[in-house]
C-alpha cells in the first residue's frame, strides 16, 4: 500500500494510513467527528490539524461525515455501526483499540454512542470529547476518558467552563475521589501565539482514567470573536499521549 495514502471506505468517510501501514500489521485506529456545520475534511485539515502530528503519524484515521448539518444519534449511528464494521474487515486494524475522538457536536455524539439506549457502544477503547454538553444521557460501562473544554466557551451559554459537562464522564466512570493536577506544560495558541494554559487535571478513584482539561486557548472565531471553544493547541500531543497509555 502506498505511503498515507486517503481512501474513502464509506461516501462520508476519508481513511488515512500512517507511513508503516502495509496491511501485514494490525494498526490502532481513531474515528473522528466533526463539529456542526463543519465537515470531515475541516475536521482533519483545520480543526484538529492532524496531518504531520503523532495522531496521523502511528494510528489509521476515520473522520467521519454526519448526514446532516449535524450529529443525529437515530440518523448517524447505524451509519457509524456499519463503517466501524467496513473499517474492521477490510483493513488490517487492532480491535482492541480502536478510539473516538470527537469537536462539540460530534464531542455530543460520542456521549450519545455510549450512553443512549439506542446505541450503547462498547468497542472504543479510549475517547476524547472536545467542547461537549452534558445532554443528560444515562450513564455507561466505563471508558478512559479525557475531556476538553475550554474556559468561558461562549458556544456553552449555560455551562461556560464545563462544570456539567464533565460530570457525565465521572458520573460513567465511577470517580470519587478529588483530582490531582496534570503538568503537561504550556503552548502558544495558533489564534495569537498567547501562551496556553492546559489546565489538566486527573481525576481520582475512577473505575476508568479520567482527565480534564479546563484550557484557555481562543482558537474559535464566533462572529469574529475569539472563544475558548476550538480544538487547543496541546491537543494532538495529549491525545495521543492518552490513547498511547492504553496498550
Amino acid at each position: 500500500m502506498p505511503a498515507n495514502p486517503t481512501t474513502i471506505a464509506d461516501p462520508n468517510t476519508i481513511l488515512t494510513f500512517p507511513q508503516g501501514y502495509d496491511g501485514s500489521k494490525p494498526f490502532p485506529i481513531v474515528f473522528a467527528f466533526h463539529g456542526a456545520g463543519r465537515t470531515n475534511t475541516d475536521m482533519r485539515m483545520v480543526d484538529s490539524r492532524t496531518p504531520g502530528t503523532q495522531l496521523a503519524n502511528n494510528y489509521v484515521m476515520a473522520f467521519v461525515k454526519s448526514q446532516g448539518n449535524a450529529w443525529d444519534l437515530a440518523t448517524d449511528y447505524p451509519r457509524v455501526q456499519r463503517l466501524i464494521t467496513q473499517v474492521l474487515s477490510e483493513r488490517c486494524i487492532d480491535t482492541s483499540h480502536i478510539f473516538a475522538m470527537g469537536h462539540s457536536s460530534g464531542a455530543q455524539f460520542i456521549a450519545g454512542m455510549l450512553g443512549d439506549s439506542r446505541a450503547r457502544e462498547s468497542r472504543f477503547a479510549a475517547v476524547v470529547p472536545v467542547s461537549s454538553n452534558n445532554l443528560n444521557n444515562p450513564s455507561w460501562t466505563p471508558v478512559p476518558t479525557m475531556l476538553i473544554h475550554g474556559l468561558m466557551d461562549n458556544q456553552r451559554p449555560n455551562d461556560l467552563n464545563g462544570a456539567q459537562d464533565i460530570t457525565q464522564y465521572t458520573k460513567a466512570n465511577q470517580c470519587s475521589g478529588g483530582t490531582t493536577q496534570v503538568n503537561i506544560g504550556t503552548c502558544s495558541s495558533i489564534a495569537n501565539q498567547a501562551t496556553v494554559n492546559p489546565g489538566c487535571v486527573s481525576y481520582n478513584g475512577c473505575a476508568a482514567t479520567t482527565l480534564f482539561c479546563n484550557h484557555n486557548d481562543p482558537n474559535y472565531i464566533d462572529n469574529g470573536t475569539p472563544t475558548n471553544h476550538g480544538w487547543p493547541c496541546f491537543a494532538n500531543n495529549e491525545i495521543f499521549s492518552f490513547f498511547e497509555a492504553t496498550h
